[in-house]
């Protein structure tokens, strides 16, 4: 079954959630959030698909959820547990300081980042995302400060990773348009998956002929 909980309230600065195989919640249905977020694998392999993108993630993997990409996770052992952090960076961060100005260009867009890490290849980012699922459960006074630092420590490494992408400025406004068509299509599909989408809906939804739409899904799928 499909759920939207693109409407999840967070009263706190993030919210720490764990996905255990003995509890019926494991099996993440395709939903999407208005946040960004951080999975991570305690143990086991699952299968994570972001948007029309599947990943295999083993043990101590973890992989950054941008605000409104369609996610679905399932496990593909047994005893498979993973878990997930949640945050509004424009809530963590005040935006308009310059010490910011890397987390306002994430926001915007700006810089596309490597969305997954593995322990074999990436230890250090592995590291830094666990010791922020760390930081997070630890219940005392300084676990919301620590915790906000290694989520920036964390942009900060993510974005020197070779497959990280800054785009110029003569760019964006084309990547722009093709990062928000993406996330209406798929959002549409996730919010109206009860029934039969049809061509023309969305290909009405981002301003393009059916025609020209089945070439833009193609090039946004690899399909």
């Amino acid at each position: 079954m499909l759920e939207n909980h693109n409407d999840l309230p967070i009263s706190a600065p993030f919210v720490v959630q764990l996905y255990d195989c003995t509890e019926r919640s494991m099996v993440m249905p395709f939903h999407y959030r208005k946040e960004q977020s951080i999975f991570r694998v305690i143990s086991g392999k699952v299968n994570l698909t972001l948007n029309s993108h599947s990943h295999i993630l083993e043990k101590n993997d973890c992989m950054i959820i941008p605000s409104n990409y369609v996610h679905a996770v399932y496990p593909l052992t047994e005893g498979s547990i993973y878990e997930s952090i949640i945050w509004n960076a424009r809530d963590l961060y005040d935006l308009s300081l310059g010490q910011f100005s890397l987390i306002k260009q994430l926001v915007n867009h700006q810089i596309e980042l490597e969305l997954f890490y593995s322990k074999k290849n990436a230890f250090h980012i592995t590291e830094l995302v666990r010791e922020i699922f760390d930081y997070a459960r630890a219940d005392n006074i300084s676990s919301t400060i620590l915790v906000t630092a290694k989520i920036l420590e964390f942009l900060g490494q993510a974005a020197l990773n070779e497959n990280s992408v800054i785009y110029k400025k003569e760019l964006m406004n084309r990547y722009l348009k093709y990062h928000q068509k993406s996330l209406s299509i798929f959002s549409y599909i996730c919010d109206n998956y009860r029934r039969d989408v049809t061509l023309e809906e969305l290909s009405a939804i981002v301003g393009l002929s059916e025609k020209y739409f089945c070439k833009f899904f193609k090039e946004l799928t690899k399909l």
